[in-house]
């Protein structure tokens, strides 16, 4: 009889040499420039603190107390890692209702919730034009015939 039990694949783990993780480290210690951008209160301040994310990392703390927390729409300076944490990182699920096969118009007993989209809470958006992209979605560009 055959096993109808799923069996559970086996993940590879790339396991990084020690100077692939010092490489990383110093990638996302470098500080880029940006605008913060707080959807939820437009105008608002952020005060968090993130890291470390590798071993020896300082954790990096913005507040009202070390006068550096983030305004809504200022531009700042800030370590590689901690602009992809607020793009990445800072957001709640939004659920749908997801109907059952078997809906007839009665009450669905047998429907269920699913993830319709991400919503997110506060963002970065890079003004440096070289490397890599931390946008959490493309930038679209419309262009417009001007009279």
């Amino acid at each position: 009889m055959k096993n109808l039990t799923p069996e559970k694949q086996q993940a590879t783990q790339h396991s990084l040499t020690q100077k692939e993780i010092e490489a990383l480290r110093i990638k996302n210690s470098k500080l880029v420039r940006g605008r913060f951008r707080d959807y939820e209160v437009p105008g608002g301040t952020l005060q968090f603190s993130v890291g470390p994310i590798y071993k020896g990392d300082p954790t990096w703390t913005y507040s009202h107390a070390t006068r550096n927390a983030l305004v809504d729409g200022e531009i700042y300076d800030l370590p590689r890692a901690v602009a992809i944490h607020l793009n990445k990182n800072c957001w709640y699920p939004e659920f749908e209702h997801a109907p059952s096969e078997s809906f007839i118009g009665e009450a669905n007993l047998n429907g269920s919730a699913r993830m319709s989209r991400r919503v997110h809470r506060f963002g970065f958006q890079s003004l440096e034009f070289d490397g890599e992209d931390i946008s959490p979605t493309p930038i679209l560009f419309t262009v417009e015939k001007t009279l």
